[in-house]
């Protein structure tokens, strides 16, 4: 997982270093993605960049995500053929010193 803010806007990428996740059915630039909280499964489309392992979570899921782990909720990420949970551990912090870093901390990533 990535976190890249740029001025404003905060992008948050998901990286599959196994397998290709397939596209969505009639649309080769998206996959389906579901989120997995204490508060119940959300399913999303996120863009797939070429070669499937690279993915742009939508502004509903960085949201939805980053709110589970700031609250201390664990996160479960779910596409087709891949599955990983996140621990909310440090999110904050570090979370927080993305917001106020200097240009060379950019991009934050996530131990997944």
């Amino acid at each position: 997982m990535e976190f890249l803010k740029i001025g404003d806007r905060l992008n948050v990428y998901l990286h599959i270093h196994s397998i290709p996740v397939p596209p969505q059915e009639g649309n080769p630039n998206t996959a389906p993605v579901k989120i997995k909280t204490g508060e119940g499964i959300f399913s999303f489309s996120a863009y797939r960049f070429e070669g499937g392992q690279r993915f742009l979570l939508s502004e509903q899921a960085s949201h939805l995500l980053i709110s589970a782990l700031q609250n201390q909720k664990e996160a479960t990420l779910i596409l087709p053929g891949y599955r990983s949970t996140i621990q909310p551990e440090d999110f904050s912090r570090k979370f927080h010193q993305l917001h106020h870093a200097l240009p060379f901390t950019n991009p934050f990533h996530s131990p997944l």
